[in-house]
C-alpha cells in the first residue's frame, strides 16, 4: 500500500480513534480550545464593530434587508461545502488553520450585519447568555457519566425534524400575521438552543475523550472539533440573540 493510501486511510478514521494518551488528549484540548477562542474573538470583534463605528452601521442599514437573509444562505452554504468537499482539509496544517480563520472573518461579518438591527444592550445579553449556555454545556459534559457521542443518530433525526419546521414556519410565514409569526420564532429558537446545547455537549464529550466514550476526536482532527464546536456557539448566539426580543 502507497504513503498516500495510508495517510487517506488514517484521516478517514481519526475521528473516531480513542485518544490513549493523557499528553495527546491533553494537548488536543489545548489545540482546540484554543483555535474555537481564536476564532471567536475574531468573531466578536466584527460584530462590535459597527457599535464603534456608527457609520458603519448607518451604511449596512442603507442597503436592502434582504441583504441579511443573502448572507445566512451563503453562510448555509459555505458551512456545507466546509463539511462535505472541504473535509479533509481540516487534517491538513496550516491550510487548516487559514480555512478555519476565513470561516470566522465570514460568520463575524455575518453577525455583523445581523447585530446591527439589534441593541447593544440586546447583543451584549445574547453573548452573557451564549457564554452561560456553554460554560453550562461543558461543565455537563464533563460530570455526565453517559456517554452521549453515542446519540448521534438520534442528534441528526432530531436536526432534520427542526429543520424541516423551519422550513414549515418560513412558508408559513406569508400567510399568518406578524404576532403569530413572532412566537413562531421565538418557541422555534428556544428548541434550537437546546438542540444545539444538545450536541455541543456530545461534541465537547468527544474532545475530552475516555475509555467509555464511543465517539473521540483523535489529535490530528483538532481543526474538525473546532469547526463543529464553532458551528454550535454560532447557532446558539443566533437563536439566543432572537430570544432577548422577549426582553423588549
Amino acid at each position: 500500500m502507497s504513503e498516500e493510501s495510508e495517510k487517506s486511510d488514517q484521516v478517514s478514521v481519526c475521528i473516531v480513534q480513542k485518544i490513549v494518551s493523557y499528553e495527546d488528549r491533553r494537548r488536543f484540548i489545548l489545540k482546540t480550545t484554543g483555535t474555537v477562542l481564536i476564532m471567536l474573538g475574531i468573531t466578536v470583534l466584527l460584530i462590535l464593530l459597527p457599535f464603534m463605528i456608527p457609520s458603519l452601521r448607518e451604511a449596512i442599514h442603507k442597503v436592502d434587508n434582504s441583504l441579511v437573509w443573502v448572507l445566512f444562505l451563503f453562510h448555509f452554504v459555505v458551512s456545507n461545502v466546509i463539511s462535505c468537499c472541504c473535509f479533509r482539509c481540516l487534517f491538513m496544517s496550516p491550510l487548516n488553520y487559514f480555512l478555519l480563520t476565513g470561516y470566522a472573518v465570514l460568520s463575524g461579518l455575518v453577525l455583523m450585519v445581523l447585530c446591527t438591527y439589534y441593541s447593544i444592550y440586546a447583543v451584549i445579553l445574547a453573548m452573557t447568555a451564549t457564554i452561560v449556555c456553554v460554560l453550562a454545556t461543558i461543565v455537563f459534559a464533563g460530570v455526565c457519566k453517559k456517554d452521549l457521542t453515542s446519540l448521534w443518530f438520534v442528534a441528526c433525526v432530531i436536526g432534520l425534524s427542526l429543520t424541516i419546521i423551519m422550513l414549515g414556519a418560513i412558508i408559513i410565514s406569508f400567510y399568518v400575521d406578524s404576532t403569530a409569526l413572532y412566537w413562531i420564532s421565538m418557541v422555534l429558537s428556544f428548541f434550537l438552543v437546546l438542540y444545539f446545547m444538545f450536541t455541543l455537549t456530545m461534541k465537547i464529550q468527544s474532545v475530552i475523550g475516555g475509555t467509555n466514550r464511543q465517539i473521540v476526536f483523535d489529535e490530528h482532527a483538532h481543526g474538525v472539533a473546532a469547526f463543529s464546536i464553532y458551528l454550535d456557539v454560532f447557532g446558539l448566539f443566533v437563536n439566543l440573540l432572537n430570544l432577548t426580543n422577549l426582553a423588549r
